[in-house]
């Protein structure tokens, strides 16, 4: 199938709040991209955030839930990967995906808010 559509996310997650009565701000909803910086500043200060992923390689284009990151460091060469924590709603346990191939507004935008 095409996947979760992204133009959809915003409608979808006031929704599934108010559904289920749960509030949140709605002047704090936005759209960024997943850059390392961004997914360590929401989970950090904002919580979990929707995740969605454009053309990537395993989930096409899908929504998923991100509530967690790790940054690994070469011992050797001192370069770093990275990776954010998503819940898919396909496994029973949490998997990750690689940071870079969702950092573009082309490959990847998180949907943040506070409550």
């Amino acid at each position: 199938g095409s996947g979760t559509i992204s133009n959809y996310m915003f409608a979808y997650f006031k929704a599934v709040c108010d559904k289920y009565g749960i509030y949140y701000n709605e002047g704090s909803i936005s759209m960024k991209t997943p850059t390392y910086d961004n997914v360590v500043y929401q989970l950090n200060n904002g919580g979990p955030f929707i995740l969605m992923t454009f053309d990537h390689g395993y989930y096409y284009n899908h929504g998923v839930t991100a509530y967690g990151y790790i940054r690994l460091v070469s011992q050797t060469t001192g370069w770093y990967k990275s990776y954010v924590k998503i819940c898919d709603g396909n496994a029973d346990s949490g998997r990750f995906i690689d940071i870079s191939t969702i950092a573009t507004s082309s490959t990847g935008s998180m949907v943040s808010w506070t409550w």
